[in-house]
């Protein structure tokens, strides 16, 4: 969303005039009129990054004509969407500055008659609710499977237009599937989108407050210095007060991510590295491969290691009593270890000109896919020296989805945040912000009257708002 300069100052100011406008759209995202009702009190906002359905809304008003009935060809519809915006008076300019507060349908509306009451009251929720079985988003028909390397861009894109989701935002282009994904007759498409974001770690899809799709990173941490979206220069005139957590019972500083066990079958050798001046590579004597085929995988192990630095410098060669195949190259920067078990995946790269497979090895990293991290920062709270070791194991369910150890790395690294990090936790009470959004950044400096202050950047987890607002933030590192 972009931020107006009016919408920044009429944020700070010290008393305030509000107004609510909800705008009628067509399912084409067209004006077709207002819901001019008058509003019963402000409308309540929940904006969640933990949801499946990140914005919704609740709303009572006193309808003023017919057109309200919740019936076809009314304004209370399943062919209708909402656009709400809340409104504050600019006291020097008498003018009102409009703040986009999402797109929505409209769920669970319900009319109250009596000789002194004449209501509609509604709940709202964001298109997300399109792509669930709250709103027809289920698929039906036979089974399917979505092929490993199938790119995840074209593979979402065709989910949302099958939905009837026109608008989106799809930057991240090189991102593929790392293993066979199966679709079972009955899943939504949000339950199969919600497959392909769990297949990289904090990756995030949602509706933004224009009704547009996107799919991006969520910031875990404070490394590369993002944007802040709001500081003191808002908090000085806004803060009401704040409240810190820590939920210890939960907190987990040494987090190993177990992944996928992969089948190699009878494709495994013990390695001989061989070095020389002109040649460095791995032998592999794996009788059943004469060939190499895309999507192969191989099993072994090195009968002596290789340090960071060196490994990358060897490419695998197969032999057996048959054939002697060329060397290949494997995009592997970690090291080998003797006696570990690894797997790699053959990625065949046919020049249409000549016919010749250029093709390489794909490092998966070991036989079942691992990773491990813990926090050692001395910045941290919860630091492994300075609470001890707090470890625990994941595997298994979405876990089984990682299908390399730099996927269950990156999949600790944001468990770590997850489990540790995000208990180091503040909730602070404002007057509303309208502008502020989840997986924004922010800084504050949390008055204390001990007269120790500290100035800190955190990440916007969830708001509410009513007639105040609440934000739930994570401190970022």
């Amino acid at each position: 969303m972009f931020l107006t300069q009016a919408e920044y100052n009429v944020a700070k100011q010290t008393s305030r005039f509000l107004y609510s406008k909800i705008v009628l759209l067509s399912k084409n995202f067209e004006q077709i009129g207002e819901l001019t009702g008058n509003v019963i009190g402000n409308p309540s906002f929940s904006i969640s990054s933990d949801s499946d359905i990140r914005r919704t809304c609740s709303i009572s008003l006193i309808p003023t004509d017919s057109s309200f009935d919740i019936d076809k060809g009314n304004k209370i519809w399943f062919d209708k969407y909402i656009q709400i915006y809340m409104g504050i008076r600019e006291t020097h300019k008498d003018e009102i500055v409009w703040t986009n507060m999402g797109v929505y349908i409209i769920n669970d509306p319900s009319r109250a008659y009596s000789a002194d009451d004449n209501t509609l009251s509604f709940q709202a929720s964001d298109l997300m609710a399109l792509l669930t079985t709250m709103r027809g988003g289920v698929y039906s028909g036979v089974d399917y499977i979505i092929p490993q390397g199938s790119n995840i861009r074209d593979v979402m894109i065709a989910t949302l237009e099958e939905a009837g989701i026109k608008k989106y935002d799809i930057s991240m282009y090189n991102l593929t599937v790392p293993n066979d994904i199966r679709v079972a007759r009955g899943t939504t498409a949000y339950e199969l989108l919600n497959q392909l974001v769990e297949l990289y770690p904090h990756t995030q899809i949602y509706f933004d407050v224009d009704g547009v799709f996107r799919y991006g990173y969520i910031p875990y941490d404070d490394s590369n210095k993002m944007s802040i979206i709001a500081n003191d220069d808002i908090w000085k005139d806004v803060l009401i007060d704040y409240s810190v957590s820590n939920d210890l019972q939960n907190v987990k500083n040494h987090i190993y991510v177990y992944g996928t066990t992969h089948n190699v079958g009878s494709n495994y050798a013990d390695g001989e590295v061989i070095t020389s001046w002109q040649l460095r590579y791995i032998k592999l004597n794996i009788a059943g491969i004469n060939e190499y085929t895309d999507g192969m995988l191989i099993g072994f192990t090195v009968n002596k290691s290789l340090p960071d630095g060196v490994a990358y410098e060897y490419k695998i060669k197969i032999v057996n009593d048959k054939v002697e195949l060329d060397e290949k190259p494997i995009d592997n920067v970690s090291p080998y270890n003797k006696g570990e078990y690894y797997v790699a995946k053959y990625v065949a790269d046919i020049d249409e000109a000549t016919g010749k497979d250029n093709g390489y090895f794909q490092y998966l990293g070991h036989l079942q896919a691992q990773g491990e991290v813990s926090e050692t920062s001395s910045n941290s709270s919860f630091s492994i020296n300075e609470i001890g070791d707090l470890a625990i194991v994941l595997e298994g369910g979405d876990y089984d989805n990682l299908y390399t150890d730099d996927d269950c790395y990156n999949c600790a690294r944001y468990e770590l945040y997850n489990r540790c990090k995000i208990y180091d936790g503040v909730q602070i009470n404002c007057v509303p912000v309208y502008w502020l959004d989840v997986n924004e950044v922010i800084e504050i400096t949390l008055p204390n009257k001990y007269g120790k202050e500290i100035t800190a950047r955190y990440l916007i987890n969830n708001i509410s708002i009513n007639d105040t607002q609440s934000i739930s933030l994570t401190r970022l590192y």
